[in-house]
């Protein structure tokens, strides 16, 4: 470790002279600017360097859970105007209405990711009357200065911040400074005098305001200035100019000042970072921990904390490098983000402790020969080995192997009672075979070793010696594979499981811990003696009839006034029945949500009392959220209250817009597939209305009801919110009724059988949102504005301002709305700029703006029975319930937060991890579902099990010459794929929305990729 610091300055010696630098460190300011105050209440808290944490570590078990490139291009040498920006954006805003004539191409729908996975685009549809639109309501609703400014829990980069880039596989560090924001890389300066392009979500440890913007204008000369091409990026690059010796020469000295303050942290404290897991990892299971509380651990004996009682950046940083440079222990997640606090992965020290144990039998084994070591030492390996060929051998009569990342279908059904699902035991395991099953478990299924780390080889040797892998390359695929062909895990499993940490998944690894609740500890409903009995009152709970829990349901009343209703949204108040410090919602905290994966769901709450007193039914409580509107969306009062209902009617989204519309609504449209022959009927979960069990009052109700959903859609799509979505596949998967029971780590299990796989593709390619939706929107903005009122601290979802980027309420109104065509969609590209421009939401304390979806004010509420925010939320509002009942009076401008069960530090301090999680589980639904679409593929076009076209389009999207790849969208499947350039065509022929004729040549399951061969160019109708 001291070595590499050491490495680093023999490195930087050409460039700068150490005898004259002298230590720098530099504040790390938010780089924060002064804002006028905004409509709704705001907090300081957010301000600053964030929150301390929860409570200090002092223990292993207090956590709770380069290669320089030879070929640049040519860069300007002229100076660069400094407003070319500003004349940019005026120039577009002058010339944006002439768009409309001249891109009828670029209409066509958007499509999928332009390799593998399917990017969440979507499509501005706004009022289509373009002929009357009303200038002043298009004006700009949200200011720049109302957009929140996070601070430092801020998720994007600004000019000035100094990052980590980390190069090949990680082994090689660079500190760097963030330039700018390019078209879709970043740019930066590094501490070796040289430069780089990369994607901004990259850097995971930054230094927010390291230096000032304008002290950066001097290097834009030398830079290029727009974004390199795909085998550029990712390297470091010299300058094509020598640059003059002044140019670059105080940012140099700074970050070189910056390493040397990291370099005697280290030095300070070697010991300890050097053995970082003994110290802060638990004994049996996952963890997560801040860097924060990983220092306090770490560095607390020995290096002194600053005035503010917090480490300095370069003491963090010392941290940061020392646990990420060994070979396995931490691990950054995946799709966290700790510029804004996140957590790092911590793997247990029993792991740990296995992994080194299985590489010195790996080692003894492969020496056995020429070292003369002992038996002893590496027959176990030895016995584990044949007894993987046999298991292999035996499963390869049955199932076939294959180079798709998973194992044929059975070719023999269940012989005994089981169910083919639980399998049958085949042969035990012993606890040293266990050991080495771990360890290829670590490898391929969790991703735990680092990717410069020999363990990976380690692994790969592994499986050469078992003897049945000679054809295949020996990486995490043949890891995963052979896992399944020795019945260590099902044919089906799901790598994303894994991902996610789900606690089904690593039964011969210890995960994280998840507690059972247990209904003995819920509490009685604390609410009861405010409840307001909604008696008669139509509650119509709107879901598909398989849905594991309902989390709300709508209702309406008419005023004195005509055309103005009281929407009310009833949503389930699981928190009435819960102690907020009991272990139940400690599990819901660490999950932050339940998972819906196409083979698997697993509940947040005890679905046993979910379904018997949570869910919504007759004489369940809830609490309800209420606007009252008139038909032009505006709402004009609203109120919170604890409630109970009596008369509930449950009714599908079909029959919703069946009887919103008049005409008959099919349940599923679109093109069906399926593999296997079993069972797909799913057994409602309670009784459903159809359309003709409804009354006429009930369908007038429903009619109202979705007329206020619309009036609240066209005001939000005015603020620049998005109706239009992009259409996706959907997939569900069968195994006849039978239900998941975990497998027995000890025994090899022989599956014979294969669940059925239901496909469907949607006819429409746009599936705007409805007007169910846009109620639920409502009561996220009524909750929102209650909780402001009083002073309430909550997670609110908002849009960051990033003072970098060209305010988007001016590109929205200036640019986008004239671009629109006939039916009020706007172009793809003016389209993927806005959602730029707003960047990712994020959660907050602070109230502001959600510009994605057109609200001045949103917070989630609406479904507290699978989403930890939203049960925080329910528990806030509860106890401000209470409170108001308690003195009699509404607590709009209180102040005092003792009667809350979430304080705000509490709050700001869970935000990070929500965030993180929350990104972690939508990517992993995504991922699962596609990793389905791929068993489907496998099984139709390798297997013959469906009958598939006998060609598919594929829509290029990217060109990637370097490669010699075409990536784009095969469009029969509404999915990403890769394409080779065919060898009659030349990549400079090709362009974006070119369309091919193509039959798939590859899919891969385990890595996710879907590999087509081009046929013939299809010609497009505009040159027919």
């Amino acid at each position: 470790m001291l070595q590499s610091f050491q490495v680093r300055k023999k490195a930087l010696q050409s460039f700068v002279c150490w005898q004259c630098l002298a230590r720098i460190h530099q504040s790390s300011s938010g780089n924060q600017r002064p804002r006028p105050n905004t409509r709704a209440r705001r907090t300081s808290r957010e301000k600053g360097h964030g929150s301390k944490s929860l409570e200090k570590l002092s223990g292993s078990d207090q956590f709770g859970q380069a290669a320089r490139e030879p070929d640049p291009v040519p860069f300007p040498t002229l100076p660069i105007d400094s407003n070319i920006r500003k004349r940019l954006r005026e120039w577009e805003a002058a010339n944006a209405a002439s768009f409309t004539a001249e891109i009828e191409s670029m209409r066509k729908e958007e499509g999928l990711g332009d390799t593998t996975n399917p990017t969440n685009s979507s499509l501005v549809d706004i009022d289509p009357d373009t002929a009357s639109i009303d200038e002043e309501k298009y004006s700009q609703v949200f200011e720049r200065d109302e957009l929140v400014d996070v601070g430092l829990k801020r998720t994007f980069l600004l000019p000035g911040d100094l990052v980590e880039l980390r190069f090949g596989s990680g082994r090689s560090q660079e500190l760097a400074i963030y330039i700018r924001e390019l078209e879709s890389q970043g740019q930066f300066y590094t501490m070796s005098g040289q430069w780089a392009h990369r994607q901004n979500g990259q850097p995971k440890f930054y230094v927010p305001g390291f230096v000032q913007p304008h002290e950066l204008e001097e290097l834009l000369p030398y830079l290029p200035e727009t974004d390199v091409v795909k085998d550029m990026e990712d390297k470091l690059h010299q300058f094509t100019m020598s640059l003059p010796r002044n140019i670059g020469k105080n940012l140099l000295k700074k970050m070189v000042g910056f390493w040397n303050d990291a370099d005697a942290t280290y030095l300070a404290a070697a010991s300890r970072l050097e053995n970082a897991h003994q110290y802060v990892s638990s004994g049996q299971h996952l963890s997560y921990a801040t860097l924060d509380q990983i220092a306090d651990v770490l560095l607390d004996p020995v290096v002194p904390k600053d005035d503010n009682g917090t480490y300095s950046k370069p003491d963090l940083y010392a941290v940061h490098r020392a646990i990420l440079l060994s070979d396995i222990g931490f691990r950054i997640q995946p799709r966290g983000t700790l510029r804004s606090g996140g957590s790092y992965e911590i793997l247990s020290r029993l792991e740990v402790f296995e992994v080194s144990k299985v590489t010195k039998y790996i080692r003894d084994y492969a020496e056995r020969k020429s070292s003369g070591r002992p038996r002893a030492s590496w027959v176990p390996l030895l016995n584990f080995f044949q007894k993987c060929q046999r298991l292999i051998d035996e499963s390869r009569l049955h199932r076939e192997f294959t180079p798709h990342g998973t194992i044929g279908p059975s070719t023999r059904n269940q012989r005994d009672a089981n169910h083919y699902r639980s399998g049958s035991l085949v042969e035990e395991f012993t606890s040293t075979d266990q050991l080495f099953i771990k360890f290829i478990e670590s490898w391929a299924c969790s991703g735990n070793f680092n990717s410069g780390s020999s363990l990976n080889g380690m692994a790969s040797s592994l499986l050469r010696f078992v003897g049945r892998y000679d054809d295949s390359i020996l990486d995490r695929k043949a890891g995963w594979t052979f896992l399944q062909e020795i019945g260590a895990i099902p044919p089906w499993e799901s790598q994303p499981a894994y991902e996610l940490r789900l606690p089904s998944t690593g039964s011969r690894t210890l995960g994280m811990k998840y507690t059972t609740p247990q209904e003995d500890r819920y509490t009685e409903d604390k609410l009861v003696g405010i409840r307001k009995d909604w008696g008669e009152l139509h509650v119509f709970c709107i879901d598909q009839a398989d849905a594991h829990e309902i989390d709300d349901g709508i209702s309406v009343e008419a005023t004195e006034t005509p055309d103005e209703y009281w929407a009310h949204i009833h949503v389930a108040d699981p928190s009435s029945h819960l102690d907020p410090n009991s272990e139940v919602v400690k599990n819901a905290e660490t999950m932050v949500q339940s998972i819906y994966h196409p083979e698997r769901f697993i509940s947040m709450l005890d679905p046993k009392f979910v379904d018997s007193k949570l869910s919504l039914a007759p004489d369940r409580p809830c609490l309800t959220f209420s606007a009252r509107l008139n038909m032009s969306g505006q709402l004009l009062e609203h109120k919170v209250s604890a409630g109970i209902m009596r008369n509930v009617v449950y009714i599908s989204p079909s029959v919703f817009e069946e009887v919103a519309s008049g005409r008959p609504e099919s349940t599923e449209t679109g093109v069906v597939r399926f593999v296997g022959s079993g069972s797909t009927d799913s057994a409602p979960s309670r009784s459903m209305s159809s359309i003709e069990q409804l009354s006429d009052e009930q369908k007038r109700q429903l009619k109202i009801l979705h007329q206020i959903g619309m009036a609240n859609a066209k005001k939000l799509q005015s603020r620049g919110g998005f109706n239009q979505g992009q259409a996706k596949f959907d997939v569900s998967v069968y195994f006849d009724g039978a239900k998941w029971r975990k497998t027995t780590p000890s025994y090899s299990i022989r599956y014979d059988g294969d669940p059925t796989i239901k496909l469907v593709i949607p006819e429409e390619k746009n599936q705007p949102m409805g007007a169910l939706g846009y109620i639920m929107q409502l009561a996220g903005e009524v909750c929102a504005r209650w909780c402001s009122a009083r002073g309430i601290p909550i997670p609110y979802r908002v849009t960051p301002l990033n003072p970098d980027k060209q305010d988007p309420a001016e590109y929205f109104s200036k640019v986008l709305i004239p671009s629109r065509n006939e039916e009020g969609i706007a172009p793809p590209d003016i389209t993927r700029k806005y959602f730029s421009l707003i960047g990712a939401a994020q959660p907050s304390l602070t109230p502001g703006p959600h510009m994605a979806v057109g609200a001045e004010i949103l917070t989630k509420c609406t479904s507290p029975l699978r989403r930890f925010p939203d049960l925080l939320v329910h528990a806030q509002v509860g106890a401000a319930l209470l409170e108001e009942a308690r003195l009699g009076k509404s607590l709009v401008g209180n102040t005092n937060d003792d009667f809350l069960p979430y304080s705000a530090d509490r709050i700001s301090a869970l935000l990070p991890q929500i965030d993180t999680r929350e990104r972690s589980l939508k990517k992993g639904e995504t991922d699962a579902k596609r990793v389905w679409l791929n068993h489907f593929l496998v099984r139709a076009w390798r297997f013959k099990q469906a009958e598939l076209p006998p060609t598919l389009t594929f829509s290029v999207r990217s060109i990637d010459e370097y490669n010699g790849l075409m990536g784009g969208s095969i469009e029969e499947f509404m999915t990403g794929g890769q394409c080779p350039i065919p060898d009659w065509l030349g990549a400079e022929d090709i362009k974006p929305d070119d369309k091919f004729e193509v039959e798939i040549a590859d899919v891969d399951v385990y890595f996710d990729r879907i590999v087509v061969t081009a046929l013939r160019r299809v010609e497009s109708p505009e040159s027919v």
